[in-house]
């Protein structure tokens, strides 16, 4: 996950359950899922990423699409040298990507990191995207 600090990325491998109760009842007090992380870590962000996406705003169409495409392999790669490092399994990985756009009170926001060029760094699937749909 990275925000619009740039400081970092933040890395977290985590366990997630279904925490409804047996019977199948909640109340609103109790949350659906309950989580146990193993691994969390923020990994700096190195100057010239934050540099390239600061400057985002200024640039061309054809540049924001590499950078898509770019962000999506740097990000790939953190994520699957990580993964390797810490010597962690899991069933998918999710990545809401690096907001550039964001205007919830017109029904869109838009996030960079090209998840198919992402997932060729992975060997599990991708979750990716998932922000649109609060906004739409």
């Amino acid at each position: 996950m990275t925000g619009t600090s740039l400081d970092g990325v933040d890395l977290v491998c985590a366990t997630f359950s279904d925490a409804t109760p047996s019977a199948g009842h909640r109340s609103e007090s109790t949350p659906p899922w309950s989580y146990e992380m193993h691994q969390a870590e923020s990994l700096p962000l190195p100057d010239a990423w934050r540099e390239r996406l600061l400057a985002l705003p200024s640039q061309s169409a054809r540049d924001l699409a590499q950078t898509h495409v770019d962000w999506g392999h740097f990000l790939g790669e953190i994520v699957a040298d990580w993964v390797e490092k810490h010597a962690l399994e899991s069933d998918f990985v999710a990545c809401h990507g690096q907001t550039i756009f964001h205007q919830p009170e017109h029904g869109f926001t838009a996030q960079i990191g090209d998840g198919e060029t992402m997932v060729n760094h992975l060997k599990v699937p991708l979750v990716t995207q998932f922000r649109n749909k609060d906004v739409a």
